[in-house]
């Protein structure tokens, strides 16, 4: 006859539990994956006569922790990112990799330096150019999509020969000084949703195509067009350069239209502010400064540091910019918000007007989906928010939102 013996093992330590395994075991091999050659975790082999069994929750740490003995290397950083991303079904942030990634953040930094360098390895970095445009006013937006509607390209400043996004390997010289400000206009463009975005092909040619909703534009807007001064000042040093007529009189020029077709007026609010960048200034401008008056170089300071801002940037994959590049990027942001009669601008400060339920500012916390925010605007709108949602506000926007004594209470 034979006899089988159990026992029960209780472990009571976990910082070296997986040397039980190695213990236990006559052996172990790796198992790898057949397509990333990764190594994905350690088998080991008992005794025919032995069976160890673990619970399920004790072998995952047990493999947790003979991953981290093992040698991770840069493939493997960067398939674990690429695994949470499908996970998640977006970009992963440092805070989602901390909690539901394979390693933590310290060891992407410990191995490729920074967590900038290991988003430009993967080609995950974004141009912040895209979501906080510089040296671009809303004179050039009109310009490019008046040219594009008119097909008048051939003669235009965004013509082929000054259309280029980046150096390919078959350039001989480097993007001259206007080629870049063209980009970064067409970026403003694209960003706004009013131009086909070729950011993810911009090495394979450009086509500068409208978008429906920069069909409307020029449709809701067409008469304005007509009318407008597009010309370029001459006579400068440069030989050609994107200094427009029109500059210091655009964002009247579209207020007032938009003021006397309401149809142009609530598609240019729609454009505005669906993009994330306005969305984090008004955030900003309601939970940080809170006050009706604000000088302009306190925001040019301030914006880019605050911890939402500098949130999305790490998500989106954005280097911040310096204090110095944020003087050339805020103001395009600035003038939208003018245009939407949302702010009035003086030569060194700006003076908020009144507040502005967006999707970006009535989200109380990250997990929300845009239909669940959309919802709690409506109940804004009806002047019917629940205790929750005043509750949650206040925390971002102060103990006085949504009452009489609420500096921006209209």
């Amino acid at each position: 006859c034979s006899f089988e013996f159990y026992r029960t093992a209780i472990i009571g330590n976990y910082k070296k539990a997986n040397n039980v395994r190695k213990y236990l075991s006559s052996g172990s091999h790796t198992v790898t994956n057949s397509q990333t050659g990764r190594t994905e975790k350690v088998e080991y082999e008992y005794s025919p006569k032995c069976s160890v069994i673990f619970d399920s929750e004790v072998e995952q740490i047990l493999d947790n922790q003979d991953k981290q003995e093992r040698e991770i290397t840069r493939e493997d950083l960067i398939a674990a990112y690429w695994d949470l991303s499908e996970k998640l079904n977006r970009r992963p942030s440092t805070d989602d990799i901390n909690k539901d990634g394979e390693f933590k953040i310290a060891k992407y930094i410990a191995i490729f330096g920074s967590w900038t360098n290991f988003l430009k390895e993967i080609g995950e970095l974004t141009e912040s150019s895209y979501h906080f445009p510089q040296g671009t006013h809303l004179g050039h937006i009109c310009y490019i999509l008046d040219t594009i509607y008119n097909g008048t390209l051939e003669q235009s400043r965004i013509a082929k020969q000054y259309v280029r996004f980046e150096k390919t390997a078959d350039d001989k010289a480097a993007l001259t000084t206007f080629q870049r400000q063209t980009k970064y206009k067409l970026q403003a463009a694209m960003e706004m949703g009013l131009i086909v975005d070729f950011r993810s092909d911009a090495m394979n040619g450009v086509s500068l195509v409208l978008t429906d909703l920069g069909a409307i534009f020029c449709s809701e807007f067409g008469d304005m067009l007509s009318k407008l001064d597009l010309s370029f000042k001459e006579g400068g040093k440069a030989e050609i350069s994107w200094s427009m007529n029109c500059e210091s009189s655009i964002n009247g020029t579209i207020l007032q239209y938009a003021q006397e077709k309401p149809s142009a007026k609530e598609f240019l609010d729609k454009v505005i502010l669906s993009m994330d960048a306005i969305n984090l200034l008004l955030k900003y401008l309601f939970s940080v400064v809170r006050n009706k008056s604000v000088q302009k170089s306190k925001v040019y300071t301030e914006f880019f540091q605050a911890p939402f801002v500098k949130a999305y940037c790490e998500m989106q994959g954005i280097d911040p910019p310096t204090d110095e590049a944020a003087k050339h990027r805020i103001p395009f942001l600035l003038n939208m918000l003018e245009v939407c009669g949302i702010i009035e601008q003086g030569r060194s400060d700006i003076t908020v007007k009144h507040f502005v339920p967006a999707i970006g500012v009535m989200k109380i916390n990250n997990t929300e989906t845009d239909k669940e925010v959309q919802e709690r605007i409506n109940r804004y709108l009806a002047n019917d928010l629940t205790e929750d949602d005043i509750e949650g506000l206040r925390e971002i926007y102060g103990e006085k939102f949504y009452s009489q004594e609420y500096y921006l209470y209209n």
